[in-house]
């Protein structure tokens, strides 16, 4: 038995050593492909070393149950096998956690992995009957308790005991609200992140935020829009359950056909992160499987009044006025009345045109008076009327005990004063009043609190759903990236009334900023910073667009090699469509070329300007194949057949250019010159280097736009 534990003390040693060094150069650290399925083996291996300390422990408890000869052979057994099985367990993990695993939850898991492994040595070196070793056992039980909680958060997600109370709350839909947000994002935080998240990216991918989802993984974008079939997300779903490339894969929860349906309809309508349900044609199947879940989900109290008509509430939407239906099931609906300055009373009048539907109704800081309520009290159905910061008094507040299903009343910053709440004792349906910023203290409320019980009487002004609700950034619908000179550009947001505000000179846009109104030339800066603003809601971000000169465009191009299918983006057109390629290496937005190098010939006509700079732009992804070019070599000359070489650079591929997902260009400069055609030659590596991940396979080059100028 001794010689078992000296053989085993040796072991360890030799492993922790090796795990050691390779932790302190993990960066530099290349695992060969056939020692990955070892790393794979450690979930099975982790639970030896967990199981057999809890058993020293309980043996250390138990130790005068025993003879002395019988306690020693067992623990001197059982110590080696624990200390063996750490160490195996350790250096598996170390394997393991090279495939993608990369937070703060991996670093305090491996170091007290470890620390485990070492502590289990000094045992192996301690006498079992000293207080040195009883104190290193102790310890050792803390160090795999902590070591297996942060390990389960990388297996199961941090939120893994919470996530059953958390998914049990019923889920709400709101059709003006995003359906990435509201239905998209749900899916796939619960069938998706436990195995994608900060802790835990296989392949490389997040999928616990928007952001992160939008960066892709190691084989490129979740799902490509407008294109189903291609969409790594549904080709993975639709592999057969045992396929090893299936996802989620076996034993984890499946998608279901539900969720399959409006992830295809999603992605098919364009993916778009902002498009909400109310945008969305009653024509569009995804409009067909979403209402089908906000109807399971938003049931939602029934009423006696049937639907407005359609055209009415597109009629009755302006920008500032806007009116929706709450819930594809329910004919409800809501209408708030924007800015104070530019209020007229035909805005509210014109409600009447849906009075039996409406229930909510915004009308915070708008100059409302008495004789104004008087409109309001045709809305017999309202149950929730917000009135803050109206120049509504007492008088006002006698009307709305005639609405018999109001349960929300909101008069906060309003003249009203104490003797408004004998009034409000009439509306039996009340059960929420907000009185904010009036004359009306907290012991006024004393007596009505105890005769009206059921009232949540709110002294602290708290907002409506619009004003918690943040706008989302402008978009550009031309999605140009490259423009000429004094070229006018286009802002837009998909939210009706909003305003968008935007400076070209660099500058943050703040409430002085121009309105956009129409489109409007760029500036010198090629900069746009703009933002939306809506009132009643909160500012969206600032999104900033920055444009590159697109300089001498040819009237044509040909390619000699085609690109592959799987990266054809719009074959030669992509080299001169003005759109700027992303970081996903998206195929609709590059081409790509590996065994055929890029050939691509430029004709700029009878009148070819002068030209004294090209610019070639080509992208790269992390630890994929899509790296630089190996050179690049530029001819140009005015017969196409004869050609002379103008200028070659060999492009520098270093192991730091290979980490994340970039974009990058190399520039020639030259003597001016006025030819006709230029042809641009860029080949692939062969094979890539050593140091790579993918060392020996050939590589690709992913080319976005060829600039001149």
């Amino acid at each position: 038995m001794l010689r078992f534990k000296r053989i085993s003390r040796a072991i360890v040693f030799s492993l922790l050593t090796l795990t050691t060094i390779l932790l302190i150069f993990e960066e530099h650290v290349v695992i060969p492909y056939w020692l990955e399925p070892l790393g794979r083996l450690h979930p099975l291996t982790l639970h030896f070393p967990v199981a057999f300390i809890v058993l020293l422990v309980i043996l250390s408890l138990f130790k005068k149950s025993l003879d002395e000869p019988s306690f020693e052979k067992i623990h001197t057994f059982l110590l080696s096998v624990t200390a063996l099985t750490t160490a195996i367990a350790v250096i598996m993990g170390f394997f393991l956690h090279l495939e993608g695993y990369g937070s703060t939850s991996m670093a305090v898991h491996k170091w007290t992995g470890l620390a485990l492994g070492y502590l289990c040595y000094v045992l192996l070196l301690t006498n079992y009957s000293t207080w040195l070793h009883k104190g290193v056992l102790y310890i050792s039980f803390v160090t795999v308790i902590v070591a297996g909680h942060y390990g389960a958060n990388l297996t199961h997600g941090s939120d893994f005991i919470t996530q059953p109370l958390t998914e049990a709350k019923e889920q709400e839909f709101d059709v003006a609200q995003p359906l990435f947000s509201n239905m998209v994002q749900p899916i796939l935080k619960s069938k998706c992140v436990s195995c994608h998240n900060p802790d835990k990216h296989k392949g490389g991918l997040d999928l616990s935020s928007l952001a992160s989802i939008e960066k892709g993984g190691d084989n490129g974008p979740l799902w490509l829009a407008n294109n189903v079939d291609e969409s790594a997300i549904i080709q993975r779903a639709l592999l057969p359950i045992e396929h090893e490339d299936h996802m989620p894969p076996e034993g984890k929860t499946q998608l279901s056909a539900q969720d399959l349906a409006l992830l295809k309809a999603w992605i098919g309508h364009g993916a778009n992160p902002e498009v909400a349900l109310a945008e969305v044609s009653d024509q569009d199947s995804l409009y067909s499987i979403a209402s089908q879940i906000i109807e399971k989900f938003n049931s939602g109290p029934e009423y006696s009044f049937g639907f407005a008509d359609k055209k009415t509430l597109e009629q009755l939407n302006s920008p500032f006025r806007n009116v929706i239906q709450k819930s594809i099931s329910s004919p409800a609906i809501e209408a708030t009345i924007f800015g104070r300055s530019t209020f007229k009373i035909d805005y509210l009048k014109e409600l009447s045109k849906i009075k039996e539907q409406l229930t909510h109704l915004n009308l915070s800081n708008l100059p409302i008076s008495d004789n104004d309520l008087k409109l309001i009290a045709q809305f017999e159905n309202l149950e929730l009327l917000n009135l803050n910061n109206t120049d509504i008094t007492n008088e006002s507040i006698q009307l709305c005990s005639s609405f018999k299903n109001l349960t929300s009343l909101s008069l906060s910053g309003t003249s009203i004063n104490e003797e408004v709440l004998n009034d409000l004792e009439s509306i039996e349906t009340l059960s929420e009043v907000y009185l904010w910023n009036t004359s009306i203290t907290d012991s006024m409320l004393i007596p009505y609190r105890k005769s009206m019980p059921e009232v949540n009487f709110e002294l602290g002004y708290v907002p409506s759903a619009e004003d918690k609700s943040k706008l989302t950034p402008p978009v550009l619908p031309q999605k140009k990236h490259y423009v000429v000179d004094n070229e006018k550009i286009i802002l837009e947001h998909k939210f009706k009334g909003v305003q968008v505000r935007y400076t070209t000179d660099g500058s943050e846009p703040d409430s002085l900023s121009t309105v956009y109104s129409e489109p409007f030339p760029l500036g010198d800066s090629k900069i746009i910073k703009t933002y939306a603003h809506k009132e009643g809601w909160k500012d969206s971000e600032v999104q900033t667009f920055e444009f590159i000169n697109k300089g001498h465009v040819p009237v044509d191009v040909k390619l000699k090699y085609n690109p592959p299918p799987n990266l054809s983006g719009k074959g030669a057109l992509t080299l001169i469509d003005d759109i700027k390629g992303n970081d996903w290496i998206d195929p609709l937005q590059w081409i790509g070329f590996s065994e055929k190098p890029l050939h691509a010939t430029m004709d700029f006509g009878a009148n070819p300007p002068e030209t004294e700079k090209i610019i070639v732009s080509y992208g790269i992804r992390e630890y994929g194949e899509i790296v630089p070019p190996k050179n690049i070599e530029v001819w140009s000359g005015n017969n196409k057949d004869s050609l002379t070489l103008l200028l070659k650079k060999n492009v520098s591929f270093a192991k730091s250019d290979a980490k994340g997902r970039k974009l990058k260009s190399v520039e020639f400069s030259f003597n001016k010159v006025s030819h006709r055609f230029y042809t641009i030659k860029a080949e692939a590596y062969d094979k890539l280097p050593n140091w790579h991940k993918k060392s020996g396979k050939p590589g690709w080059l992913a080319v976005d736009q060829i600039l001149f100028h």
